[in-house]
């Protein structure tokens, strides 16, 4: 017997496709809120020195130490907890000139996203600005006949307005390096930071221990007695974890 031809659907119609049954959508990101502002408001010199131990003697040649202000801004409420979240509001840091070179290589690196050929931000990275005159500061320094010339406070400050003092000789090339120099540079790379991703500074190591490692940024204790609560309760004793009592 003849089979019957099979009926052609209506004009302008069609029967729904079977599509493969796909999985569960995957985990979206983490979403961190990251606010940082990077200034030095002040450079300090270091001068030559030689510490004899049992082993060698060390030798330490002249060179500036720059003091680094990390200022973290307030995140997203809404933003996962991240190394930064607990750190203090504003802290200073005090690194060389050669770890602020490594610093801008590591914010130009991860600026730029080198797989694709395409930058990550829309703004300009900031030319690294030059060391500053080490023998020039060295004489002046030299002149005060204070070492510590460049740590001292303005009440400490020995200036007297005097056309060639020494004194007001190092404050203004310590001003024009700062303000001139070095300022500039850090806001242009301040804003730089602001428009990398969170999740990769978050993940970025380097960049960690730049803005922590030897800083006075101990965490803040959040809970309702924070640091007092050794000071009036002595610290806390040691118990197992629920987990292992469980087990």
């Amino acid at each position: 017997p003849r089979m019957a031809a099979p009926t052609a659907s209506p004009r302008g119609t069609s029967r729904p496709e079977s599509r493969p049954a796909t999985g569960s959508r995957a985990p979206a990101e983490p979403r961190f809120s990251f606010a940082l502002k990077v200034s030095v408001p002040r450079v300090e010199l270091r001068l030559y020195r030689r510490t004899r131990t049992a082993a060698d003697v060390l030798q330490s040649a002249p060179h500036f130490e720059y003091v680094v202000r990390c200022e973290w801004g307030p995140g997203a409420p809404d933003a996962v907890r991240a190394w930064w979240t607990n750190l203090p509001q504003s802290y200073t840091l005090r690194r060389r000139w050669g770890e602020i070179v490594r610093f801008h290589k590591l914010v130009a690196d991860m600026a730029y996203d080198s797989e694709h050929g395409i930058a990550r931000i829309k703004a300009k990275m900031p030319e690294l600005p030059g060391t500053g005159e080490l023998d020039k500061f060295l004489q002046l320094v030299a002149a005060t006949g204070d070492t510590k010339a460049l740590s001292r406070r303005d009440a400490e400050w020995k200036g007297t307005g005097v056309p060639g003092d020494p004194w007001d000789e190092l404050d203004l090339f310590h001003t024009i390096y700062v303000e001139k120099r070095l300022r500039p540079y850090f806001e242009e790379l301040s804003r730089v930071m602001e428009e990398l991703p969170a999740g990769m500074i978050e993940a970025s190591a380097a960049f960690r221990k730049f803005v922590t490692s030897g800083a006075k940024c101990k965490l803040v204790d959040r809970s309702t007695l924070g640091a007092a609560r050794e000071r009036f309760c002595g610290p806390s004793s040691h118990q197992a974890d629920k987990e292992d009592l469980a087990a």
